[in-house]
């Protein structure tokens, strides 16, 4: 089967902005998702360390007796 010149030519012009922010946003999210290693390196490292922190810095104060 032979189709005619100019059948699978792209349209000229981008595409709607919207849409390609969209489609980037997806993509990204994908490859984030895909590669988790970099979500616990960039996410859940700090806010544990964060978390952790805080909570450590409330129970213990320097030179503060643990007896009242």
């Amino acid at each position: 089967m032979r189709f005619p010149a100019g059948t699978f030519t792209p349209a000229p012009g981008r595409g709607r902005v919207g849409r390609m922010v969209f489609v980037h946003a997806r993509t990204e999210a994908l490859l984030t998702l895909r590669n988790s290693e970099q979500i616990l390196l960039t996410l859940l490292i700090p806010v544990a360390l964060l978390v952790g922190l805080t909570v450590l810095s409330t129970r213990w104060r320097p030179g503060c007796s643990r007896s009242r």
